[in-house]
C-alpha cells in the first residue's frame, strides 16, 4: 500500500492539523517507508514455523537450565546474618524498601 500526497492531505484534514507542502512530503516519505517495512514483515513465510509458546523453552526437548521456583525453609541464624549483611535495610526478618506509591 502506497500513499500519495492527496492521502496525506486528507489524513491531516481529518486529524485537524495544518501541514505545509514540505511537511506533507516528509510524512509521505516516512509513511510509505513504514508501509514497506510492514509489507516485508507480512511477506515472511511462517507456515512451517512452530509458534513459540515460551521464549525460554528449548526446542531440542531438553530441560531448561533454570532452577525450579521453590520455597526455601532455611531460617538458620547464619542464613539470616548473610541476608542482613547483603541487604541495604533488613529489620525483624523483613526487607525494608523505600515507599514507592503514596495513598491519595
Amino acid at each position: 500500500m502506497a500513499l500519495n500526497k492527496n492521502d496525506i492531505d486528507n489524513i491531516a484534514t481529518i486529524s485537524r492539523i495544518e501541514i505545509n507542502d514540505k511537511q506533507s512530503n516528509i510524512f509521505l516519505e516516512e509513511l510509505n517507508s513504514t508501509f514497506k517495512v510492514i509489507q516485508r514483515i507480512q511477506d515472511i513465510e511462517l507456515a512451517n514455523i512452530e509458534p513459540l509458546i515460551n521464549p525460554i523453552s528449548l526446542f531440542d526437548g531438553t530441560e531448561s537450565n533454570l532452577r525450579e521456583d521453590k520455597e526455601v525453609q532455611n531460617q538458620s541464624h547464619e542464613f539470616i546474618n548473610t541476608i542482613k549483611k547483603n541487604s541495604p535495610k533488613f529489620e525483624e526478618n523483613l526487607f525494608i524498601v523505600p515507599k514507592i506509591v503514596e495513598q491519595p
